[in-house]
């Protein structure tokens, strides 16, 4: 059965996202390194959706899947596993998930990986960083060992091990070395405690959950400027509050400002015409939620400005989104030129 195949299974291509374009973490490193524990808590307490390939391929084996007998095929035979068949699995995930930041541990392992990512999934999800785990093969050894006194698996003993992490410095490293070059990869030392890890791990994280924030609120903004209340009301939380600006518009969008500092329901002409801008941002991030403040300039330059707003958005990371939780407007006016 040809790889195209596999894809098949996925349908028609289409994006992957609920009104924001899903952030992706890849998580690296070795064997014994520590990525599913590490995203586990970080799934627990900044609320990402961790997704793991190789548990995505285990449960389609074991679920009788479409993509699970076509599996068992591949194995049956011999035969390298398409990548398209991974992808088709995470790619159904994310939807399934309704979330828009996502660990994705274990993936991608080699340069097939990779080029079938960026061919199949790299217009459909931005990249925000690679989080990998060093760790000197000894601690890796002495890792695994240990989980296989209790995992019961096979793949647990010291030849095994060995003979993985020749392969992830064979082939792993060099997909690192690729995100390197983009100045995407994160290095956190994996031998210390897992709370030392976690710690250094959220820090890594920051960046990118900053970006992660940023790109919510363009997006709600931009939203809010169109008209488009679902859009809107998908990134808040249920109950969002909001101070600085009233109106009936401004109540179908829960929240006030966005749209009535625009002019209400024709909003969205005049932010055609001239886009925002968002000036001096500042921003803190306290586990899964995120404190932003900022000067919002309508135009799209010094000339023909119509009107300031200071604004401050608390974000809350929850059910692998960030949505909304409050926000605060003080309009601003400015002299016509």
């Amino acid at each position: 059965m040809a790889a195209t195949t596999a894809a098949a299974l996925c349908g028609p291509s289409g994006p992957v996202r609920m009104g924001l374009k899903p952030n992706v973490v890849f998580v690296l490193g070795g064997p014994g390194s520590g990525k599913g524990t590490q995203c586990e808590r970080l799934s627990r307490e900044l609320r990402y959706v961790h997704l793991s390939a190789g548990e995505l391929l285990r449960q389609a084996r074991e679920s009788g899947s479409e993509e699970g007998v076509l599996l068992d095929e591949y194995l049956r035979e011999g035969r390298i596993v398409p990548v398209e068949l991974s992808l088709c699995l995470l790619r159904k995930a994310m939807i399934a998930s309704g979330g828009t930041r996502f660990l994705i541990d274990g993936f991608p392992r080699n340069q097939d990986n990779l080029d079938g990512w960026e061919r199949i999934m790299g217009k459909e999800a931005d990249v925000t960083c690679v989080l990998f785990l060093e760790c000197p093969e000894s601690v890796l050894e002495a890792r695994l060992l240990h989980r296989g006194l209790s995992s019961g698996r096979s793949d647990d003993n010291l030849e095994s091990a060995r003979k993985r992490f020749r392969q992830h410095v064979e082939i792993t490293l060099p997909v690192v070395e690729h995100f390197q070059s983009y100045g995407l990869v994160r290095r956190v030392d994996g031998s210390q405690d897992m709370d030392t890890v976690f710690a250094n791990t959220c820090a890594a994280l920051s960046d990118a959950m900053e970006r992660e924030v940023m790109a919510a609120t363009r997006a709600q903004i931009e939203a809010a400027t169109d008209n488009d209340t679902a859009a809107h009301a998908a990134m808040c939380c249920e109950d969002a509050t909001g101070a600085g600006c009233t109106g009936s518009a401004a109540t179908a969008l829960k929240i006030p400002a966005d749209v009535e500092t625009w002019g209400g329901k024709g909003a969205s002409a005049n932010a055609a015409a001239k886009p925002f801008e968002l000036l001096n941002p500042h921003m803190q991030i306290m586990g899964n939620v995120a404190l932003l403040s900022y000067l919002r300039h309508n135009g799209g330059g010094d000339a023909g400005r119509e009107a300031a707003v200071e604004e401050t958005r608390v974000w809350l990371g929850v059910g692998g989104r960030w949505r909304l939780k409050h926000l605060h407007c003080s309009a601003i006016k400015t002299a016509q030129p």
